[in-house]
């Protein structure tokens, strides 16, 4: 019983570091992953740690810390494999955000699509909306404009499909 209350508040510092990083709160988000990971480690829940180093990578982007978000990102995806395309697709997301801010323009595309291929379906839609966005600037900044409002124009679509799917 102990393990399953440790397990439900790790969980809640799980949700509320992930909400913060949304909100673009990195400093605020960092002390709720942190507890979570501790907590969950606690518990033995190693599948939502995956989640935690994702959200750790997206805050260490916002944050600016391009290499901790690396890191971050490599291992979620490590500690997911194959098993949870939703973590894996935001961690890959994060990969490709860090290409891009490197210069890295064809690995950033390749992140971008396969992100977007692990996103689709598996999460809230604004994720691939955000997926197709950095993918637009891919494109733009590679001066393929039409490739670039092709992606705007995906992401668009994805959040009008879950809305219709939520209706």
């Amino acid at each position: 019983q102990a393990t399953e209350h440790t397990l439900l508040l790790g969980r809640a510092h799980a949700v509320l570091g992930g909400i913060l990083v949304d909100q673009r709160r990195p400093a605020e988000a960092d002390a709720h992953l942190e507890r979570a990971g501790e907590l969950m480690r606690d518990a033995g829940a190693a599948p939502e740690l995956a989640t935690l180093s994702a959200d750790r990578g997206r805050a260490a982007l916002i944050a600016g810390d391009v290499e901790g978000a690396r890191e971050a990102a490599r291992q979620a995806l490590t500690e997911t494999a194959s098993t949870e395309p939703g973590i894996a697709g935001a961690a890959t997301l994060v990969l490709a955000r860090a290409a891009l801010h490197d210069g890295e323009l064809e690995e950033s595309r390749f992140l971008c699509h396969r992100a977007i291929e692990l996103l689709e379906h598996t999460t809230a839609p604004h994720y691939v909306a955000e997926a197709n966005q950095v993918l637009a600037l891919v494109e733009q900044r590679s001066g393929n404009l039409e490739a670039a409002l092709e992606a705007l124009w995906n992401g668009l679509g994805a959040v009008d499909r879950g809305i219709a799917e939520t209706s």
